[in-house]
């Protein structure tokens, strides 16, 4: 009996491993859930959306104007300017004090620099 039940328990190991719902361990770095959504993507089945980034409204309150950098850095490539109480669209969460521009020009500007409107 007790081969049976080794058998059976191999078999269903197997079965879960093959579906990919069982981690590979922690030298893989991948959870159960993670897994899962690999799985769901690789058998043709529809993945959840990706999350939205909610977009707000800003001034920019730099009485000079705001250099857009290409990246969230201050050492990062200038690509253009905004100027004073121009309104922009950009992300609602900052990244480091750096918020992404979403419509029009894109790039990153400091959050200081900027209202909410």
């Amino acid at each position: 009996m007790s081969t049976n039940i080794r058998s059976g328990l191999a078999l269903s190991l197997s079965g879960l491993a093959l579906t990919g719902l069982v981690a590979a361990g922690p030298a893989a770095g991948a959870s159960v859930t993670e897994q899962r959504t690999v799985t769901s993507a690789s058998a043709s089945v529809a993945a959840p959306p990706a999350q939205q980034v909610r977009v707000c409204r800003y001034v920019v309150v730099a009485r000079h104007g705001l250099r857009i950098h290409r990246r969230p850095s201050i050492r990062s490539r200038v690509i253009g300017h905004l100027r004073f109480r121009q309104r922009v669209l950009a992300d609602c969460r900052s990244h480091r004090g750096w918020v992404h521009l979403r419509a029009g020009k894109h790039g990153w500007v400091a959050r200081a620099f900027l209202r909410r409107i």
